[in-house]
């Protein structure tokens, strides 16, 4: 079995299917752990603010008030747009249902790293079925 591209680098023993399994796990607790994070950031920037609303009135007026921050969310909206389109056409050459796709995309643009690394986890098992 080929790994990515590599050539049966884990040899005839099923090591192949191993790693990628390997992989798939290390994908999908990269996912947890990022989301766990980002939640905790979340619920600690909205109470420093006091409320939601105040957390992203702050946000806005940060953004417009430091330029190299405005260039860093920028460059990441432009990666993520990038990686989204990505998503979509590779969920589509896979011949994955439309609901599908759109669940990834709602998931992408809701979550963000977490669910993109949960694509790459699923899409490792794909190669393997």
């Amino acid at each position: 079995m080929e790994v990515y591209g590599l050539g049966n680098a884990a040899g005839h023993d099923g090591g192949a299917a191993t790693a990628v399994s390997s992989l798939r796990l290390l994908l999908w607790a990269g996912a947890i752990a990022f989301g766990v994070w980002e939640l905790a950031a979340v619920l600690l920037w909205i109470r420093d603010a006091g409320t939601i609303g105040s957390a992203g009135v702050h946000t806005w007026e940060r953004l417009r008030s430091d330029w190299f921050l405005l260039i860093v969310v920028t460059d990441h909206l432009i990666i993520a747009g990038v990686a989204l389109l990505w998503v979509l056409v590779d969920a589509g050459r896979r011949g994955w249902p439309v609901w599908m796709r759109l669940a990834w995309v709602v998931a992408f643009v809701g979550l963000g790293t977490p669910a993109l690394l949960g694509y790459l986890a699923q899409r490792a098992a794909a190669r393997t079925e």
